[in-house]
């Protein structure tokens, strides 16, 4: 019995949700815009936010996220294609690196 648990907690996939911008009206934030708008990605799979309006902000359901709290930064650094680092990246940062849509 103690084997299906173990086996089970191998098997399980984290889902978050993800909230994003529906419209992309093209005005680049990094966490700061204008009263009656809120930061989110472009999409659920993008590294880019914009400034979106509520009527516009979507949440989608994802097992692709960032799980690191510093991703932006590392992705800045170019730690997202350095061979060194591409692996821990893929675990640490999917989202801010792109690696969920492209499969890299």
């Amino acid at each position: 019995m103690m084997r299906l648990f173990v086996l089970l907690g191998l098997l399980t996939v984290s889902i978050n949700a993800v909230t994003y911008c529906a419209v992309n009206n093209g005005i680049s934030c990094n966490a700061v815009c204008s009263s009656g708008f809120t930061c989110a990605y472009t999409s659920t799979a993008a590294t880019a936010r914009v400034c979106c309006t509520s009527a516009n902000l979507r949440t989608a359901t994802t097992s692709c996220y960032n799980r690191g709290t510093d991703c932006a930064a590392r992705r800045a650094a170019g730690y997202c294609s350095r061979t060194y680092y591409v692996t821990l990246m893929r675990t640490q940062c999917p989202l801010a690196c792109g690696f969920c849509s492209t499969g890299k």
